[in-house]
């Protein structure tokens, strides 16, 4: 639902073919509501639905997660393995 009023832009690849794609979006700004370091197999879903973090079926709620950390996640090449602790941002 947060990605429908984005708008689509036509992205032409370099042998000439077309694709329509969602525009680039603005990241809100999270508070952090505390630092939470992470297992080697975590995932972040399962991280969000943890009773202190959002609770029980909160795993919709991870993208915050990943968006409040997308620097540090993109830095470690998209490999949570190489991510030792995650900021977890207010509700």
């Amino acid at each position: 639902m947060r990605y429908q009023e984005i708008d689509n832009i036509i992205f032409e690849n370099k042998d000439g073919k077309s694709y329509t794609i969602k525009d680039l979006r603005e990241y809100p700004d999270y508070t952090t509501l505390t630092s939470l370091d992470i297992e080697e197999n975590a995932m972040i879903d399962e991280i969000a639905s943890r009773p202190e973090i959002y609770g029980e079926g909160a795993e919709y709620q991870s993208y915050k997660i990943f968006e409040h950390n997308r620097i540090k996640i993109f830095e470690a090449r998209f490999l949570l393995s190489k991510v030792s602790n995650l900021r977890i941002p207010n509700q």
